[in-house]
């Protein structure tokens, strides 16, 4: 019972991290949302080409995993380079995608605004 419900709650987070990133005008989902897997990029409306793109969301990796706030992961699917999240820890609480996402998007906009791609 205990495992079952953490993992439903694991599966709420997902879920609403996916819902926000599907909602926010600076990213975009990159693959169907996978137990506790969010697959997705930052997408400012300034880049069109998708080797700056990919080079922006390289630089946005290592920017955030350098506040030592959240680690995320990358991949390439179809050429492109993802960022990859996973809410799986046990003490994993709203409050900590919350941070992440707010994280996320301040260093985004910030990369956007010093042109740092």
């Amino acid at each position: 019972e205990g495992i079952t419900k953490r993992i439903r709650e694991h599966l709420r987070l997902a879920k609403l991290f996916t819902g926000w990133i599907d909602n926010h005008p600076l990213f975009e989902r990159m693959a169907p949302t996978k137990m506790a897997l969010v697959c997705f990029r930052a997408k400012p409306e300034n880049i069109k080409d998708e080797k700056t793109l990919n080079n922006f969301n390289e630089k946005l990796l290592e920017e955030i995993n350098k506040t030592g706030k959240l680690f995320i992961s990358h991949t390439k699917l179809n050429d492109k380079f993802v960022l990859r999240i996973s809410f799986s820890g046990l003490r994993t609480e709203q409050k900590h995608l919350e941070l992440a996402m707010e994280t996320i998007e301040s260093i985004s906009i910030s990369l956007i605004n010093k042109k740092q791609y």
